[in-house]
């Protein structure tokens, strides 16, 4: 892995100010935080990255996938030139 962001990640911000996916990931455990936030990092560095970490999802839409130890958490985001960007939609626990 590269020791150069090549996409860096920013949270999305309503009008309101409001970063949902922040909110999101404040609300967890911070062992399952770590871990995201980890999956997120490797993304940043190694992007384009494939399975199982980071999966296309079409139209510019990825997933960063994040195995924890009960469930698996996708946090969907699009790529605007070296930017990460989260959409508004909270993560999808499964």
């Amino acid at each position: 892995m590269s020791n150069v962001k090549r996409i860096k990640a920013i949270f999305f911000k309503t009008e309101l100010g409001k970063e949902p996916v922040r909110d999101w990931l404040m609300s967890l455990p911070k062992d399952e935080r770590q871990k995201i936030g980890e999956d997120i990092k490797t993304v940043e560095f190694g992007f384009p990255i494939g399975m199982p970490t980071c999966r296309p999802m079409g139209k510019g839409l990825y997933e960063v996938r994040t195995n924890l130890e009960n469930k698996i958490t996708r946090v969907l985001f699009s790529v605007e030139g070296d930017k990460m960007i989260r959409p508004l939609a909270e993560p999808k626990i499964c």
